[in-house]
């Protein structure tokens, strides 16, 4: 089915349905010869589908299916399907040699695809050692060398479900784009035994883009890489690097590695037998170019030997921090994640910050960064997690959790280890940029207690906005996201005795000095424990309650009210009577002013208060208590308050929550 000069090539389907019979594709008698090759002057590769409900051989000179030519053609699709349908057969795949389904000038890539039966228990080799199930040779989907970055790498996807892959040869599975001419965008490289082992040997998987000399200005973005089984293997003398970068101005792509295992763990590092991984964005200098992601799922445990074996973060002057999400205990099982050191995934120029997500499920405390006086971390991260915004760029977000059933919970132990502040500049180029706050969110479970331990030097964690209003890039930032959930909710004093709130800060604020329209942020605590009690504006009697100064305050310039939402488990006191020591002028501020004009048109505050959320029938607990005036007033509507109290409701002043405007 070979094309004439301009063309494309036919498409083929073989199904070979006899039962224990295979199907062979080679040069000797009895077998089948396959040629679909695209015209000589330009035309796409053809379609095959090869289906056996035995084993499936194939001599990889005895298929062809090419393009040809300098012009466009992307690369043909094969699929190959080995023991189909099951459970008739345990059949496997054979490839002698290699095989490749590129594409060439500017056509992308093709799709090789592999699967086979759900009943076969012996692996699927990537190796030139493979005498059965597997292939020998070099499988290749590289993009055509003239797309000037506007053509892609191909597709590899492996699937043996039971049995496993063995890649003890990386580089036999080739999804990059073509190291000549003008580059392309990486590929996708899928991995795949839901019920079995794949093992992996030192050396490189890569889905990375490549900057073309001819065009380099050209964005070639990363490709993705997929692994996912019950458990996988490292081994051999080297580390498992996998790239996704991205290259020039484009953007960084995806890695995910995933078991499910109840006794499956894996180790993230630059040592022998671990995994690095590498999904940055843009290249040095270059305009643009966000990082890419990285997620990492351990069925058991989850451990970072080396913070530099994960690195999404954009490598030029403009581009957003990439996302990292690790976790632990996917097999449902109790397990661990230590992180030795610390993960920054910061934007650049006007680029927000990234995202980190770290997950275990473990009756231990999660860690964040420990003092070595306080003795080893064994369940946490060593260091610091960032997630700032470039100059001009928003905040990012920061998720914590640790949820068991029986204990666990998460404690900070020093609060400028987490950072998702927004820029503090504005962007002098010609595109409007919104500097709004990040998220903090710390998960406890229904049976762990969050725990921030503070000091009078070392007491705020901060989810600002920042509004800019240097023309022509004037814009506003609205507030960020701060919330805890947990059995408990404390803040430990670090000098016994020397109580310091903790002050949360997800407000707007511009700056430069000029007000603009930018909304309050939010503040969320919830709490079970009957007897843990919370205070607003007001430093507790006892220690290891909690106690907090709350700004979620618009800016100055407009923008609507923040959000304030408290379930205690105990007894709940808000005070808004007087200053206290913290950046704000009272232990709670939401609302806009409207008696200030440029405040005159803004929606007022929410307030959300519930204590005794965790009390029981009969117990001396579940106060309510507000003390001062409590204001939610707004210019243009009046915000909401809502107070509920499990005993009693001490209302010590007055609540507002009316369209005030002068």
């Amino acid at each position: 089915q070979t094309a004439g000069a301009i063309g494309n090539a036919g498409n083929l389907s073989i199904t070979q349905n006899l039962l224990g019979a295979d199907l062979t594709v080679g040069s000797q008698a009895g077998n089948i010869t396959i040629i679909s090759n695209g015209g000589i002057g330009g035309g796409n590769g053809g379609n095959l589908a090869l289906t056996s409900k035995g084993n499936l051989f194939i001599t990889g000179s005895s298929l062809t299916t090419n393009t040809s030519g300098a012009a466009a053609g992307n690369g043909a699709v094969i699929t190959l399907n080995a023991g189909v349908p099951v459970p008739f057969s345990s059949g496997f795949v054979y490839i002698a040699g290699g095989l490749t389904a590129n594409g060439t000038g500017a056509g992308s890539g093709g799709k090789i695809i592999i699967g086979q039966s759900t009943s076969n228990t012996d692996p699927f080799q990537v190796d030139s050692s493979a005498l059965s199930n597997g292939v020998t040779g070099v499988l290749q989907v590289n993009a055509g060398d003239g797309g000037g970055g506007l053509n892609t790498a191909g597709t590899i996807s492996i699937t043996n479900t039971l049995g496993g892959i063995d890649v003890i040869d990386p580089g036999s599975l080739v999804t990059s784009a073509s190291t000549s001419g003008n580059g392309a965008s990486g590929g996708l490289l899928s991995l795949t035994a839901l019920k079995g082992t794949i093992k992996l040997n030192g050396g490189t998987l890569s889905a990375q883009g490549v900057q073309g000399s001819a065009v380099p200005a050209a964005a070639y973005n990363g490709g993705i890489v997929s692994i996912s089984a019950l458990d996988v293997i490292t081994q051999g003398a080297g580390t498992i690097n996998i790239n996704a970068s991205g290259a020039g101005l484009g953007n960084g792509g995806g890695i995910a590695v995933s078991t499910t295992g109840t006794s499956s763990s894996l180790t993230v590092g630059v040592s022998a037998q671990q995994i690095a991984f590498t999904s940055t964005g843009g290249s040095g200098g270059s305009a643009a170019g966000d990082g890419g992601s990285v997620i990492v799922t351990a069925g058991k445990d989850l451990t970072v030997a080396n913070d530099t074996a994960i690195n999404v973060n954009p490598l030029g002057t403009n581009g957003k921090g990439g996302s990292i999400a690790l976790t632990g205990s996917a097999g449902l099982v109790p397990g661990t994640v230590l992180i030795q050191g610390s993960f920054s995934v910061n934007g650049v120029g006007q680029g927000d910050g990234g995202s980190i997500a770290v997950s275990q499920n473990n009756t231990a405390v999660f860690d964040i960064a420990k003092p070595l006086a306080n003795g080893a971390t064994t369940h946490g991260i060593t260091g610091s997690l960032s997630a700032k915004g470039g100059t001009a760029g928003g905040g990012g977000s920061i998720r914590i959790s640790n949820q068991n059933a029986t204990a666990g919970g998460i404690k900070l132990w020093d609060t400028s280890a987490i950072n998702v502040t927004a820029g503090t500049q504005a962007y002098t180029g010609a595109t409007n940029n919104e500097g709004n706050g990040g998220t903090i969110s710390f998960i406890g479970g229904g049976a762990g207690t969050v725990a921030i331990v503070t000091s009078p030097t070392n007491n705020t964690l901060n989810a600002s906005a920042n509004s800019f209003n240097t023309p022509p890039a004037m814009a506003k930032g609205n507030g960020g996201t701060i919330s805890f959930t947990g059995l408990s909710v404390i803040t430990e004093d670090s000098t016994p005795g020397v109580r310091t709130p903790l002050s949360l800060i997800a407000n707007s604020f511009n700056s430069a000095g000029t007000p603009l329209a930018g909304d309050g942020g939010i503040v969320t605590i919830r709490t079970a424990a009957g007897n843990n009690n919370i205070y607003v504006g007001a430093v507790s009697p006892v220690a290891n309650n909690a106690q907090f100064i709350i700004d979620v305050a618009p800016d100055a310039g407009g923008g609507a009210g923040g959000v304030v939402t408290i379930e205690a488990g105990g007894n709940l006191t808000v005070d808004v009577t007087s200053p206290i020591p913290g950046p704000t002028t009272t232990g709670l501020r939401a609302a806009p002013n409207p008696s200030i004009a440029t405040q005159s048109a803004l929606l007022g505050a929410t307030y959300t208060f519930k204590a005794g959320v965790g009390v029981a029938a009969g117990a001396a607990s579940g106060d309510l208590t507000i003390n001062g005036n409590l204001n939610a007033n707004g210019g243009f509507g009046g915000g909401n308050i809502a107070l509920t109290a499990f005993r009693n409701a001490f209302i010590n002043g007055s609540l507002s929550a009316t369209n005030s405007a002068p």
